[in-house]
């Protein structure tokens, strides 16, 4: 006896009208009866699609993290130098503090939060938070830092766009973050072209 699937289509779908939702709703508030309720749907038709909520929260924070990795593959080459570096750094700043974004980066946040309360679940935002850092610490062994240094300074500069990020959605001010990012971008493109010819070509 065959075991009917979802339809895909229709579940991406659904996925991104539950996105949209959540955008103006706490993750944390969500149920299957009251997200049903919202996108007039049934609850028999997320448990169809989803099976539990929280595969279903999954799927929801992998789509947004998707949107953010086809901005950072609409720029495939990597940077020959520190300076495409930095400015690929700041055209992701460009991007992120939009005002969707921001609002979809405190779906990724919540997320975050929740997860840390069930350190044996599968950790979906720490896994896609790692991707991050991998990707940034490959450009900048790519551009001649050494591997443990990339490691390094990938994760800083991970930790402060996510903490800028962070700082606009608590206080709301963009001309303070912005211009907090523009003295890091500053810095951070003094500091790496420091470490010699590999920054340099």
């Amino acid at each position: 006896m065959s075991t009917k699937r979802s339809d895909p289509i229709l579940k991406s779908e659904l996925v991104e009208r539950i996105i949209d939702h959540l955008l103006e709703h706490p993750l944390s508030g969500v149920t299957f009866r009251n997200l049903a309720e919202a996108l007039e749907v049934s609850t028999f038709t997320l448990v169809y699609h989803f099976g539990t909520r929280q595969q279903m929260l999954r799927d929801v924070v992998r789509a947004v993290y998707a949107r953010a990795d086809g901005f950072a593959r609409s720029h495939e080459a990597p940077p020959e130098t520190v300076d495409a570096f930095v400015s690929r750094v700041e055209a992701a700043w460009g991007w992120a503090r939009q005002p969707q974004n921001i609002l979809l980066k405190r779906l990724e946040i919540e997320a975050a939060l929740m997860e840390s309360h069930d350190p044996e679940g599968n950790p979906v935002t720490r896994e896609l938070f790692s991707g991050w850092r991998d990707a940034l610490r490959e450009m900048l062994i790519g551009v001649g830092l050494p591997e443990e240094s990339a490691a390094d300074e990938a994760r800083l500069i991970v930790d402060t766009f996510f903490g800028l990020q962070f700082d606009l959605i608590a206080n709301g001010n963009a001309d303070q973050t912005d211009a907090a990012f523009g003295r890091f971008a500053v810095s951070a493109r003094q500091r790496l072209s420091e470490w010699g010819n590999g920054f340099s070509r």
